[in-house]
C-alpha cells in the first residue's frame, strides 16, 4: 500500500535581484530606519520529487508586485506593504 504523503519540508532561496532592490530600499527610503519591514514571499509546491517545494525571496519581495505565474503569494503582513 502507498504512503501519503503528510509533510514535505520547503527549501528556502533569496535571489540576487532582492539583496540589489534591498539595498537600493535602503539608501533612497529607508536610510537610517532600522525597523521591521514587511516581506513578501512566494512559493511553489514542486512538480517531481527532484524539484522540492520552495520558498523564495525575489526583487519584489519589498513590493506590491504580482506574484510569478504558477506560483503562490506568501506575506508577513495580512495586506500588502504601503511604502
Amino acid at each position: 500500500m502507498a504512503q501519503v504523503l503528510q509533510f514535505q519540508p520547503l527549501n528556502s532561496a533569496v535571489e540576487a535581484a532582492f539583496w540589489h532592490e534591498l539595498g537600493e530600499m535602503k539608501i533612497d527610503h529607508f536610510k537610517l530606519d532600522d525597523k521591521a519591514r514587511p516581506v513578501q514571499a512566494y512559493y511553489s509546491t514542486g512538480t517531481t520529487e527532484e524539484i522540492p517545494p520552495r520558498v523564495c525571496l525575489g526583487s519584489n519581495a519589498l513590493s506590491t508586485a504580482k506574484c510569478p505565474l504558477f506560483l503562490f503569494l506568501s506575506s508577513s503582513l495580512s495586506q500588502p506593504p504601503q511604502l
